[in-house]
């Protein structure tokens, strides 16, 4: 029978290998395992079997009912991770099929099985090859399915197996070492074009949420979408966002706080900004504070696309000191500061009190059920697991019941990044408080809040960034955009105090990530800095950029002036010190056809031989000596030759050569 195209064998072992990879990246080995053995096996056992193509039939129509059955269940449970699911378990399915081509006495399985409508064409009309090897396509699904889980080693496995296929069919025409090169400067651009694109993917998300905040951060400022359920790697880019001085260590920065958890998202039902005045020592007060408190102040440097933000601040910021001009508005019910009409970069400093020196307790903003609510779908795991932990105990004191949460996160729980699909009646969350038990922030920040709140403790779940990272270049601290944190808020002895129950390993983990294009980066950020800080380096009078693009402006101009005139000049010197060719006496002498013939027939004179020498090599007549004593003197004399010895040079030459060249 005809097939669609010839039938080339993959490399020996290459299909079990692809079949246990696919099994390791999707976590379904018990599976890849038996097919890869049911697979190669064939190499061993050499008897064949003629199937009937009704039984290719009948197979393809069982994995289609079963490939519909696996969507609908899939895609009933949930439309986006079904599709991953269906994609995930689609090699099961297909296998059957390969299984029967693989021990079919012709290596391929009739068209019309993948097709029922060729079915009820005659043989005789079909136009065209009538069966297909679908082993290769089977491969490709299978690499295709390994991707679900973004395992991070992927990459790897798929350069290997192109490598090794590439290998076995590879062209004898050509070296061994080309072909390697050519794969190696193949997989090399591969590479770099993932990691181009994973750094693009990065630079569009920052820029549509930057885009978003920037236009709805004053219809809803108070809504925070988690990354809890997103599958696969978190990872956001090291672009540094603001600087800080005068600090001893770590801090955590605020930007806001959110007390209502549903689905995947926190957001707080109770918002309320007053705008702050300006005093007259050019100071924003944010809240009274008690004679003698100890405090501390933040230098910070920041920059503010679109010229609004949230400011970071830490918890106990009661005052802030910046150039005037600014609005700054405070949320009633949480702290938080918003900024508005702000220059491209401001400098500001952050006045702080020491928490452990109050004296007296802050009451609540609103009742205290509001922040010990549990949304239903969490009810279940929250309340078994907090009586596993004593949490109902009423002779336990609020502290105790933190220090208890505290050390069940510590000792239990690792930190990730990497999240892989589990499907499961679930929710996320419930997962990783039961089973997996390892995740990044916004796990252990929730989990934390929803824990407090079933031991009766009033809880807050907070976003902002950790100051943890110190620049010996900047003399300062540095917060980048990976340095994004959530960390849980507990009311506790009248005062609201942060609780982080993420394991200190992440940020370790978060700075082994770090691209390498990093380290370049923080030289031109430095660079950026300190413009910018030039740019706007008085409190109160700022530089215009008007101004600012005149003297850039008027710099191009001279140094574009300065280009021009030095390359002009150049030109000129070159043209007055140009050797112009000067014609020689003797230039038109007819001799020159008999030594560029000499030199086509034998060879060049070499730059040390004399031209008398060179051509006493070849002839020595009475003729060839005359005619050369008259070319000599028609260069060389400066008397030159008579009218009739110029005569005799140009005939007796053209007669000579004329000889020379008849004789050949």
């Amino acid at each position: 029978m005809q097939t669609l195209s010839k039938q080339y064998t993959p490399p020996p072992l290459f299909v079990g290998a692809v079949l246990l990879f696919w099994g390791w990246q999707n976590e379904t080995l018990w599976f890849a395992v038996p097919i890869t053995f049911l697979f190669e096996v064939h190499h061993v056992i050499k008897i064949r079997w003629d199937f009937p193509e009704h039984s290719f039939y009948r197979i393809a129509e069982l994995v289609s009912i079963a490939f519909v059955i696996l969507v609908i269940y899939w895609l009933s449970k949930n439309i986006t991770e079904g599709l991953f699911e269906v994609l995930r378990w689609s090699p099961i399915l297909i296998f059957p099929l390969v299984l029967l081509q693989t021990y079919a006495s012709t290596p391929s399985i009739p068209l019309a099985a993948l097709f029922m409508s060729l079915r009820k064409i005659p043989p005789q009309e079909f136009i065209g090859a009538q069966r297909v090897n679908i082993l290769y396509p089977y491969l490709v699904l299978c690499l295709t399915s390994a991707t679900v889980l973004k395992n991070p080693t992927f990459f790897y496995g798929l350069a290997l197996f192109t490598s090794w296929g590439l290998f076995y069919w590879r062209s004898p025409r050509f070296s061994i070492l080309i072909w390697f090169f050519l794969l190696s400067f193949s997989i090399g651009l591969g590479f770099a074009g993932q990691q181009g694109l994973s750094f693009l993917q990065t630079q569009l998300e920052e820029w549509a949420m930057k885009w978003l905040e920037s236009r709805w951060l004053d219809r809803d400022p108070y809504k925070q979408r988690t990354a809890i359920g997103e599958i696969g790697e978190l990872k956001l880019s090291g672009r540094i966002l603001f600087r800080i001085k005068n600090v001893r260590g770590p801090l955590l920065l605020r930007q806001a706080s959110y007390d209502t958890f549903g689905g995947q998202s926190w957001h707080t039902k109770n918002v309320k900004f007053e705008q702050l005045v300006l005093d007259k020592v050019g100071s924003w007060q944010l809240l009274e504070i008690p004679p003698h408190t100890q405090s501390y102040v933040l230098d910070i440097a920041s920059y503010f696309d679109g010229g609004q933000g949230m400011l970071p601040l830490p918890l106990d910021s009661y005052k802030i000191d910046a150039i005037a001009g600014l609005e700054l508005s405070r949320n009633i019910y949480d702290g938080s500061v918003k900024l508005l009409n702000a220059p491209d970069f401001l400098h500001y400093k952050v006045h702080a009190m020491l928490l452990d020196r109050f004296a007296d307790p802050q009451p609540l903003p609103i009742p205290k059920d509001h922040f010990l609510e549990i949304p239903s779908t969490e009810v279940e795991t929250i309340q078994h697991l907090a009586e596993q932990l004593d949490l109902f105990n009423p002779s336990i004191s609020d502290k105790a019941k933190t220090e208890i949460i505290l050390n069940f996160f510590q000792n239990n729980f690792r930190y990730s990044l990497i999240q892989k699909r589990v499907f499961s009646q679930k929710t996320p969350l419930s997962l990783f408080l039961t089973e997996t038990r390892a995740g990044h922030c916004e796990f252990f920040a929730t989990a934390t809040a929803l824990l407090l709140r079933a031991a009766g403790i009033p809880s807050r779940y907070a976003t902002g960034y950790a100051m943890q990272e110190y620049s010996y270049l900047e003399n300062a601290y540095v917060v980048r955009r990976r340095h994004s944190h959530a960390w849980t808020m507990a009311y506790l002895d009248g005062h609201w105090q942060n609780i982080d129950t993420t394991p200190a390993v992440w940020a370790t983990e978060e700075n082994e990530k770090a691209d390498w294009w990093e380290k370049p980066y923080n030289i031109w950020a430095w660079i950026r800095y300190k413009m910018s800080e030039w740019q706007w380096r008085n409190e109160g009078e700022i530089i215009s950029k008007q101004w600012l693009w005149g003297v850039a402006l008027l710099s191009g101009w001279l140094g574009w002036r300065l280009t021009r005139y030095s390359k002009r000049k150049i030109k000129q010197l070159i043209e007055n010190t140009r050797i112009f060719k000067i014609k020689t006496q003797g230039n038109d002498s007819e001799f020159y056809e008999i030594i560029a013939h000499l030199e086509k027939v034998y060879f060049g004179r070499p730059p040390h031989e004399s031209l008398n020498h060179w051509i006493q090599r070849f002839s020595s007549t009475v003729e060839v000596k005359q005619l050369l004593e008259l070319h000599q003197r028609y260069r060389f004399d400066p008397n030159g030759l008579t009218k009739q010895e110029r005569q005799q040079l140009a005939q007796q030459t053209r007669l000579l050569l004329t000889i020379v060249l008849n004789k050949r």
